[in-house]
């Protein structure tokens, strides 16, 4: 199994290394521009917080996990699997389908729109890898005529500043994801903040849109802009089509609260966490439910 190219960093190394040049250049345009000493000083906060080691994590649970509102020894979210589908939802993909190599017992066959080349069958990743390449989509339309998602792990490898430092310059250090390969010219942007004007509510508490409502907020720090992700792209899926695969058994279906979705899992990593957002999705099940520790073991055995 292959990642189309840009679709994925084929190492950490080199992903922390991208990251570095890029937080390296944005730093030098701003120190050589006009922004303030405000903006400066807040930019080499984040970029601190970005790249600070294991050793300085904090001890009561890291700052995504205090976006959800839970801190260590609290209960997790709440995330309950769903028979039917609706906006707002997170697809997990099921690995006992998109793993097969039968072409006859795949009911997704368009797997490129996922940034697949084909099924998910390599001995030689390791099960992290694999539940990283496992689709993770939240479904922001659903209706008669045909559903749309966005990839919730598919890195471009550019920031919001590569796209534009005039217009998201107060996101300069946010990555830029891949949300699929329809739309190719489209930017969304997911958040949780009720407040932006002009924004569509795709479920509760989750937005889609709004960007010049939310830009002084975030220029004043009244809404940090961990609060917000960016996608350039969209996976589409024709009339009834998404129901089918979901019929057959291809996507696990999620209600899950709206600041999971929008969760950082980017600026808060630390060496052997985050797991990959499937792994994150399933260990939020039940642990007594058969089904789930079987596709849990499945990925990463005993």
């Amino acid at each position: 199994m292959h990642l189309l190219v840009g679709m994925a960093e084929s190492s950490a190394v080199r992903r922390g290394a991208r990251r570095e040049a890029a937080a390296l250049l944005l730093m030098k345009q701003l120190d050589d521009g006009d922004a303030s000493a405000e903006a400066i000083a807040k930019f080499r906060a984040q970029m601190l917080r970005q790249f600070m080691g294991e050793n300085d994590a904090p001890k009561e649970g890291n700052a995504a996990d205090q976006l959800l509102g839970i801190k260590a020894g609290q209960n997790t979210p709440k995330v309950v699997q769903s028979d039917s589908l609706k906006a707002g939802q997170v697809l997990l993909a099921n690995p006992q389908r998109f793993c097969s190599r039968n072409p006859f017992s795949q009911p997704v066959r368009d797997l490129a729109r996922f940034g697949l080349q084909g099924p998910i069958e390599d001995d030689e990743l390791s099960s992290d890898m694999t539940a990283q390449m496992l689709p993770v989509l939240v479904l922001i339309e659903h209706g008669k005529t045909g559903s749309r998602g966005l990839l919730m792990e598919r890195r471009t490898g550019a920031l919001m500043g590569d796209v534009s430092m005039e217009e998201y310059g107060l996101c300069a250090v946010s990555p830029l994801w891949i949300g699929g390969t329809a739309k190719p010219n489209s930017l969304f942007m997911l958040h949780d903040v009720p407040q932006a004007a002009g924004a569509n509510e795709v479920s509760s508490g989750l937005y889609l849109g709004g960007w010049e409502k939310l830009k002084p907020k975030v220029a004043d720090s009244s809404v940090s802009e961990a609060r917000l992700k960016f996608f350039v792209g969209a996976t589409e899926w024709g009339a009834g089509q998404l129901e089918k695969e979901l019929s057959a058994g291809a996507w696990i279906a999620l209600d899950v609260p709206a600041n999971l979705v929008v969760k950082d899992r980017v600026s808060d990593w630390r060496p052997g966490q985050p797991k990959p957002v499937w792994t994150e999705m399933m260990n939020y099940l039940p642990s007594d439910d058969a089904d789930v520790a079987k596709l849990i073991k499945l990925i990463y055995g005993e």
